[in-house]
């Protein structure tokens, strides 16, 4: 600040002024200690010096005060910032809606809405459907009119064979394979797994959620693009505080499902600038540090 330099300007030409005046005038020599001008300079210097001290101090406690306030103000203003966008990704969690078939006991797609976090465990459990999908040689999509033939050809079947049911066990093992297959055909349908996609699988760990991606991503794009501006957010005002860091970052975390967390650990694989702001960050860490 200006008025701390002219203080200190006032200070050392002060002490400059004495030792001069000390060099010059020895406050040991008998004659100038009987000169009245000589003890009104030397007086008059240590007031100088005192003012100019005590103007210092008062200035600079000023500074610290004025300092710490505007500390005070910017921890209030990320705080608010901060828990405003938190409020805004509850919002949003909150918000999540769709609409999805899935293949009911007979084969058959039946509609079903998935609402808020509900969401994550939806696609923790596409994602194991189109493994099963991947990991399988069946490749033809799914098509109601010849899964219905197929089915009436099973029930004919095991009626002719087995009318008087001795073999249910049996049966009920036959007919899991079959809408086993019913539902690896239907996740192809729903996600245009190709031969590609297959072959591709064993290079790629990642492909699960890649192909559920392309269908759904528009769904929840605007919860991954909140949440990664709220950790990038928080990084940057906290990066040099790491204790004050993981404060925020708990915060966040605390309002995630585990299911959530799963999800935000699946897209960071896949996305390396979301992955390198989850490492800085450490969200994810409960998850990572246990097997997935």
């Amino acid at each position: 600040m200006f008025w701390i330099k002219i203080a200190m300007m006032i200070i050392v030409l002060s002490l400059l002024g004495v030792l001069i005046l000390s060099c010059f005038s020895p406050f040991w020599h008998f004659n100038y200690q009987m000169n009245p001008s000589y003890w009104a300079t030397l007086i008059g210097s240590a007031v100088a010096i005192a003012n100019a001290i005590l103007l210092y101090s008062t200035l600079n406690s000023q500074k610290e005060g004025l300092e710490n306030e505007k500390k005070i103000h910017k921890q209030e203003r990320f705080e608010t910032t901060f828990f405003n966008l938190l409020q805004i990704q509850r919002k949003l969690t909150d918000e999540l809606s769709i609409k999805s078939d899935y293949i009911d006991f007979n084969g058959k797609p039946t509609s079903h809405e998935v609402i808020g976090r509900q969401f994550f465990a939806f696609i923790i459990n596409e994602m194991q459907l189109i493994s099963n999908s991947l990991e399988s040689n069946v490749i033809i999509k799914y098509d109601w009119e010849k899964i219905e033939q197929t089915i009436s050809a099973f029930e004919a079947t095991w009626e002719h064979d087995d009318p008087t049911h001795v073999l249910d066990e049996k049966r009920q093992q036959k007919w899991e394979e079959l809408t086993g297959s019913i539902q690896i055909q239907y996740t192809n349908f729903v996600y245009d797994i190709t031969t590609k996609d297959k072959d591709d699988f064993t290079a790629d760990s990642n492909l699960p959620y890649k192909i559920f991606i392309r269908k759904w991503y528009p769904t929840f794009d605007h919860y991954i693009r909140n949440l990664y501006y709220i950790l990038q957010y928080v990084y940057e005002e906290n990066y040099s505080n790491k204790n004050s860091l993981l404060k925020y970052v708990n915060f966040i975390q605390s309002q995630m499902s585990r299911n959530e967390l799963y999800v935000i650990v699946i897209h960071g694989k896949t996305f390396h600038r979301f992955q390198e702001l989850l490492t800085k960050t450490h969200l994810t860490d409960i998850i990572t540090c246990k097997e997935l």
